[in-house]
């Protein structure tokens, strides 16, 4: 249970880099999950005053450091502010701030993860916990609530982005119900994670707007009435970002 609660503290604490391209930090995980080395647990239980040992061989990695240029760069991203509403500190419902932990911990374990089919289908099942609720058509009410947050971006027609979130929801569904290991790709995974992150970025900065999963359903249907009825958009905060990162071939190589 100690592990287990941790690994979960740690997959919230990767959050933070999913601003960052992927390959930037390596994976993070309790001690022993993640390096070439003998260790050795020890849990020790201060009312019985016993104690036990674990010892295992495990694969090599590097410590992970933060310093205070990590801390300054956090206080200008979102990543502060989600921890606000996971704590408690900032007032939303507790079924919201389930969800929000719930697919922190995806989004973290996909960056964790090597493997790039598995990193995908992580940051869908999070995408589908941050939009989406029991009883929605998937393919209909998913895409609506994306465009709702990014549809305003030119890329979202350059880059023709409905057609992408189509194919790699199909992908999804084909990796879940067939086993299409080979259908994703890595560029399948790399914008997952621009959508995941700028739909995060915005849901966490308006915390205000956004208290509950109805406000985003909500949201999501005034803005699709807007653009139906031809009128002037006045729901959308003009405040809301689009973040997108640029991969080269050599980038997308040691993913």
């Amino acid at each position: 249970k100690c592990l287990k609660l941790i690994d979960q503290e740690l997959a919230i604490f990767s959050v933070c880099r999913i601003g960052q391209k992927r390959q930037s930090w390596g994976p993070i995980g309790v001690v022993g999950q993640h390096s070439d080395a003998f260790v050795g647990h020890a849990f020790l239980d201060p009312t019985s005053k016993r104690a036990s040992m674990r010892h295992e061989r495990i694969q090599g990695g590097m410590p992970l450091l933060l310093a205070d240029f990590w801390k300054d760069y956090q206080k200008h991203s979102f990543f502060p502010k989600l921890l606000r509403i996971l704590r408690g500190e900032t007032p939303v419902t507790s079924g919201w701030q389930d969800d929000l932990r719930r697919a922190s911990i995806l989004i973290g374990r996909s960056y964790n993860c090597s493997d790039v089919p598995t990193a995908f289908l992580f940051q869908m099942i999070a995408l589908e916990a941050l939009l989406t609720r029991q009883g929605d058509k998937y393919t209909e009410d998913l895409p609506e609530r994306i465009k709702a947050f990014l549809g305003w971006t030119g890329l979202w027609d350059s880059e023709k982005f409905a057609e992408r979130i189509e194919q790699v929801y199909r992908r999804r569904c084909g990796l879940v119900n067939a086993g299409n290991l080979d259908s994703v790709s890595i560029e399948d995974l790399l914008f997952v994670d621009d959508i995941i992150f700028n739909i995060l970025n915005n849901l966490v900065t308006h915390a205000s707007l956004f208290k509950s999963k109805d406000d985003i359903v909500i949201f999501s249907k005034k803005v699709a009435a807007e653009q139906t009825l031809g009128i002037k958009p006045s729901v959308r905060p003009k405040t809301l970002q689009f973040i997108a990162r640029k991969y080269t071939d050599r980038d997308k190589e040691k993913i």
